[in-house]
Formats: C-alpha cells, sequence, structure tokens
C-alpha cells in the first residue's frame, strides 16, 4: 500500500512538472512570433498582448501603431 502511495505522489509531481514545461515552451513560442513578427522589444509586446487579452499574436503586431516597438527604420548604429 506504501508503494502505491509512494507511485502516486511521484505521478502528481512528475504532472507537475511537465505542466511547467508546456508553460515555459508556449511562453518561448510566443516570444520566438513577436521577435518573427519584428517586434523590437519583447517585454513590452507582451505586455500589451496582455492589455488585449492574448489576441492572436498577427492581429496584435500588425496593428501597432507604436514605431519604437517594431524594428522598423532602425537607424545605423543604434541598438535594437
Amino acid at each position: 500500500m506504501a508503494e502505491a502511495a509512494k507511485n502516486a505522489e511521484t505521478a502528481d509531481q512528475l504532472r507537475g512538472e511537465i505542466a511547467e514545461l508546456k508553460a515555459q515552451g508556449e511562453s518561448d513560442r510566443i516570444d520566438f512570433k513577436l521577435q518573427l513578427a519584428g517586434v523590437r522589444n519583447v517585454k513590452a509586446a507582451r505586455a500589451l498582448l496582455f492589455d488585449h487579452d492574448n489576441l492572436e499574436l498577427c492581429q496584435c503586431t500588425r496593428g501597432l501603431e507604436r514605431p519604437r516597438l517594431l524594428a522598423t527604420d532602425v537607424p545605423e548604429g543604434a541598438s535594437a
């Protein structure tokens, strides 16, 4: 009986670790999509996504009217 309880505890621990890894993978996926969309500041873009209840990424990045957020027309020598 003790072994069954230990196995159940181990299974619960592994489920928790799997959930954490899935959440981290989703976060990394969002960061990567934002970078591919040309976002200069991923942290700021994530804040905007949070403000818009995580709307579809392409909708949010297409509609951005903040020129400093997207890495377009960066002057030579400026850091992105």
